[in-house]
């Protein structure tokens, strides 16, 4: 679906239309940027964007192009934080397979086997992959829990897994 034809069913002021043209290149390339590469993220930052602003009744006046780029990084922390997956979406997809005794016997031994290696790390890199992959928080998330840089949460994460692998890999769950 198109602008135009978004605009004709939202009853929207032609004058907004326009901006919203004006304004799709810059913010084409910022949802690149935020998507890092990935086009489908970016396609879809983009169109999230565009279509909050068309739906919107408080038209933003002074300044489109940073309420655009502001409703899209708002767009791209929702997509995270619905695209990483809680420990209570895998016990779910767990229960609700068709898999046997033995799978989730040895679905439980690998969780117990990575509770183990968490428990290895340091507390900064333990404490920032549990908030970021067992509790689901995106790593903004993360930082305000932590009460640390966005990048410092980031690294700490980063690292964290990257230690979290080794020891997994040592004992014989991964690799």
């Amino acid at each position: 679906m198109s602008i135009a034809q978004l605009s004709t069913d939202r009853a929207c002021d032609a004058a907004f239309v326009q901006t919203l043209l004006a304004e799709r290149l810059h913010l084409r390339r910022f949802a690149r940027s935020l998507a890092r590469g990935d086009e489908h993220l970016a396609d879809d930052l983009e169109q999230a964007t565009l279509l909050a602003a068309l739906k919107t009744k408080a038209r933003p006046v002074e300044s489109p192009g940073r309420w655009l780029f502001t409703t899209c990084r708002n767009a791209l922390r929702d997509a995270s934080r619905s695209a990483v997956p809680t420990l209570e979406d895998s016990a779910r997809d767990a229960s609700s397979s068709e898999a046997g005794p033995s799978e989730h016997l040895l679905d439980r031994e690998v969780q117990r086997e990575v509770r183990r290696a968490l428990s290895t790390l340091q507390p900064i890199h333990a404490q920032a992959v549990e908030l970021r992959y067992l509790e689901g928080l995106a790593p903004d998330g993360v930082a305000e829990r932590l009460r640390v840089p966005r990048e410092t949460a980031r690294s700490r994460i980063k690292r964290g897994l990257s230690m979290l692998r080794e020891e997994l890999e040592r004992s014989g769950v991964a690799g």
